[in-house]
């Protein structure tokens, strides 16, 4: 029975990154060995930036006989890495996977639907914590002392890591899906804790280089405290660099908290896997019937559909967030954007044009990180066969789709274009026009990603992260989202001196209506068809 659930899970994790299926063969990469070979590359590309990350940091430490020091920052960066990459989806591929209470319902202990699930959640913290452990490791035997048993030590640490990652995303996991079952509002606490972690992670993102230099400045001074109350992490590093005791206590501590997390994870899975909220009896009336226009009742349907998912809000709508921070974010720094611009303006003559045009074209690119569309084909799921059965014509649901799209992310963007006009005192035509624009491009961005989504959708999932997170759609769309805002700013640099901002959004404008009538035409022909064959 374990050899047919690893060979599930394994077979799920492939259709995660790769799509298609056995019902679903249509799905599959026409070239599967494309899609390896993709994913090698972006691998191999960012190992070899964490590379020179490494070289920067050891270079300052090794030399000063501080190579455990070096090899404990990047356990430490690892970690984060490994923690921020699976914590988010690893309550989701435990607790709320669509085939739990089918499993449970077949005589398979607990713990073993739990020991196969958290493979996958091993596999996912080796990714992560790999990308910077085997440049660091790489760069250490270049530069350090290295002998047999730091050789033998750093390889065998690198899956130890992933274990520790393992354990405290598992934990994590197990917390927040036993505190959504004592809560009524649970949806909004997962999401309040998504926004957290987000704000935590971007704060280390924005302030790594700092923390990074004090670490090299205080080197001395940190050794001497993590040789005494901060030996856990003084143990990793130390083992790393050859020391036995080191290596034999950070493996310790890595099997205590696994197996406490295991031991957690299964006691309690059958209840939190199988928990349904209670929903409140309310007895019905005649009067309760109201109607409404087919209209109003499929854009009420996607929007509390979007509201009922936390991991559909947090991947598919982080966007919006970025949205209304950046204008709150403006106008806090109100004064000192204006500074800016005047001291540009004294030596460049289009700082006022080339603000407003980056100001719309920021916005834009945030807005490329708004996802409701792409996917929303895809999260239908197998229930899919709903929406076909209805005397409903499909045009009408990539109506109702691109409503929720276009609604959720207009009322961040123009929040964030109000505050940008007055920041930046642009003229009434190019504050209309950064208006039109935005909106455009939103509808624009809407169209093409159901378009996509359309045409090579994701219906097999077992849980909604394979719908959003490995969906190519999603990640076609979010690219091109944020490189068309790009582009056109960098022309716009060219253009500046003989074209206003208003004629140059102008034309944006109409080429972005062109292009939105263009798809909108091939949704109501050919889009039809394929909706109805799904």
């Amino acid at each position: 029975m374990l050899k047919a659930l690893l060979r599930k899970q394994l077979y799920e994790v492939r259709y995660f990154y790769l799509g298609g299926g056995r019902k679903n063969k249509k799905n599959m990469p026409k070239n599967p060995k494309g899609m390896y070979v993709l994913f090698i590359f972006l691998y191999l590309i960012i190992m070899v930036s964490m590379f020179f990350a490494s070289m920067g940091i050891g270079s300052a430490l090794i030399p000063a006989g501080l190579d455990w020091l070096y090899f404990t920052v990047m356990n430490i960066l690892a970690f984060l890495l490994g923690i921020i990459g699976s914590v988010m989806s690893t309550a989701q591929a435990l607790f709320r996977s669509k085939d739990n209470e089918l499993l449970l319902a077949m005589p398979i202990p607990p713990s073993r639907i739990v020991f196969v699930r958290m493979i996958t959640v091993y596999l996912m913290s080796f990714i992560y914590a790999s990308v910077i452990m085997i440049p660091a490791i790489v760069y250490y035997f270049i530069a350090g002392d290295v002998t047999f048993l730091s050789v033998v030590f750093c390889i065998l640490s690198m899956f130890i890591m992933s274990f520790l990652i393992t354990a405290f995303s598992c934990f994590a996991g197990w917390l927040v899906s036993l505190i959504a079952t004592k809560l009524k509002n649970q949806k909004i606490v997962l999401v309040l804790l998504g926004v957290l972690l987000i704000g935590v992670i971007y704060y280390f993102q924005f302030n790594a280089s700092r923390l990074i230099q004090s670490v090299i400045a205080n080197a001395q001074e940190i050794a001497g405290a993590l040789r005494g109350w901060g030996y856990p992490l003084y143990a990793p590093g130390l083992g790393m660099t050859g020391q036995v005791v080191g290596f034999l206590v950070f493996l310790g501590i890595t099997a205590v908290l696994f197996g406490i997390a295991y031991y957690a994870v299964t006691k309690s899975f059958s209840r939190i896997a199988l928990y349904k909220a209670a929903e409140k009896k309310t007895e019905f009336h005649n009067t309760d019937i109201r109607s409404s226009k087919l209209s109003d009742a499929l854009f009420r349907r996607e929007m509390k559909r979007f509201m009922a998912s936390v991991s559909y809000m947090m991947n598919a709508g982080l966007g919006l967030l970025f949205l209304a921070a950046v204008g709150v974010l403006a106008i806090i720094k109100m004064q000192d954007i204006r500074m800016i611009i005047a001291s540009i303006g004294a030596q460049f003559p289009y700082a006022d044009s080339i603000a407003v045009v980056v100001g719309v074209c920021l916005t834009g690119l945030l807005a490329g990180l708004c996802l409701m569309a792409s996917c929303s084909i895809s999260m239908e799921g197998k229930y899919v066969w709903v929406y076909q059965s209805l005397p409903i014509d499909p045009y009408q649901i990539f109506r109702a789709k691109l409503a929720l799209h276009v609604v959720l992310t207009g009322v961040p963007t123009l929040f964030s274009i109000l505050v940008f006009g007055i920041v930046l005192k642009v003229s009434i035509p190019a504050f209309l026009c950064m208006i039109v624009f935005a909106g455009m491009y939103i509808l624009l961005s809407a169209s093409f990603g159901l378009m996509l989504d359309l045409k090579k959708p994701k219906l097999n999932w077992t849980n909604e992260n394979q719908a959003l997170k490995s969906n190519v759609t999603v990640f076609v769309d979010m690219l091109l989202g944020m490189l068309v805002p790009c582009v056109i700013c960098a022309v716009y640099l060219l253009l500046a001196p003989v074209m206003g901002p208003e004629l140059y959004l102008v034309i944006w404008i109409a080429i972005f209506a062109v292009l939105t009538l263009l798809i909108h035409k091939w949704l109501a022909g050919r889009g039809r068809a394929i909706f109805s064959a799904l």
